[in-house]
């Protein structure tokens, strides 16, 4: 079966979707504690989701460079938890950080077992 190579305005689209997603967590994990939207779910599944799902994002937008991705969002994390502690109502975890890496290790797992079912670019 050929394997169909996606568009220069697809892989464009996966890198938007990709920034987008990463600004919308960047902006949950700095905004002031009171301007968080109410949930009932744990705060350890919203971070292993969000990084589980940035880490996937990232790996199809930039399918040759899987060690940066993961390095970046691992670093990306990081520092969204350190600046936690600059910002009212908020407080860095080593948890949060753990379940950041988590959703990273998820997304990798995933893209492993989705490698040769994924067209893949050569850009």
């Amino acid at each position: 079966m050929p394997v169909a190579i996606p568009k220069p305005s697809a892989d464009l689209a996966l890198k938007a979707a990709f920034l987008t997603a990463l600004a919308v967590v960047t902006w949950l994990s700095l905004a002031p504690g009171a301007l968080q939207p109410p949930s009932g779910i744990s705060d350890k599944f919203k971070h292993t989701t969000a990084y589980c799902l940035l880490g996937i994002l990232g790996l199809l937008a930039f399918r040759n460079h899987p060690l940066r991705v993961t390095g970046f969002l691992f670093g990306w994390g990081i520092l969204m938890e350190a600046g936690q502690g600059l910002v009212p109502r908020r407080t860095p975890e080593f948890a949060d950080g753990l379940a950041n890496l988590f959703g990273i290790l998820l997304a990798l797992g995933v893209a492993r077992l989705l490698r040769g079912r994924i067209p893949v670019s050569t850009s």
